[in-house]
């Protein structure tokens, strides 16, 4: 009996979608925050992951994978000629991207718009601390987010160099519906801290 559902499953994946494709994909977020009362400021975010794109229709793909993502905040704490630090805030998210792209018609580059949802969860997140003189005071690690929304909207081009081979290059804006980190600012009040910015990323796979 399972390997009749299995069967009936793989059966009308077939059906539905034309294609599928499969591939890698990576890139930056430069972030837009601009925080203050010394707050942390957010430095390039890293991210790299799979992909599996669906053909639904002539110009519609379906997207979704698994990604991971590396978000870190930058704070430079003086005072006077006591001490010197540089604190680094990294939090680390694994997310499940769900996106839907259209892709118009093009002879060798076709450009798509994009927009998607990633489904993230927290899995670590850590502070480093840099003296440059003197002893800094501890810093506070709280815990992120365990949970976090975060929505998109790109525009970007897709490009075959084979046969059955795809590479795409996407640029979008993305936000958080949540904060990723906790820090406090210099009236020693904790702030939640978020991460929008601009991404980029390159995208290549495999056509099925």
């Amino acid at each position: 009996m399972k390997k009749i559902f299995l069967c009936l499953i793989a059966f009308i994946s077939i059906q539905a979608f034309s294609q599928i494709s499969i591939g890698i994909t990576g890139g930056f977020i430069f972030p837009l925050n601009n925080y203050k009362d010394s707050l942390p400021k957010p430095s390039n975010a890293a991210k790299f992951g799979a992909e599996i794109v669906f053909d639904i229709h002539t110009h519609w793909k379906l997207r979704t994978g698994i990604e991971y993502a590396s978000f870190a905040f930058f704070n430079r704490a003086m005072k006077g000629f006591t001490y010197e630090a540089y604190y680094t805030y990294n939090t680390h998210y694994l997310g499940i991207p769900v996106g839907l792209r259209y892709v118009f018609n093009g002879k060798k580059f076709n450009p798509f718009i994009d927009g998607s949802v990633s489904f993230m969860g927290n899995i670590g997140h850590n502070t480093r601390v840099s003296s440059i003189n003197g002893t800094p005071p501890v810093a506070s690690n709280p815990t992120p987010n365990a949970f976090v929304l975060s929505p998109a909207l790109g525009i970007g081009m897709l490009f075959n160099p084979a046969d059955k081979i795809y590479l795409s290059f996407m640029m979008n804006y993305t936000m958080q519906t949540g904060y990723l980190y906790t820090a406090m600012n210099n009236k020693q009040e904790f702030k939640h801290l978020r991460y929008n910015g601009i991404g980029a990323s390159l995208s290549i796979g495999y056509n099925f």
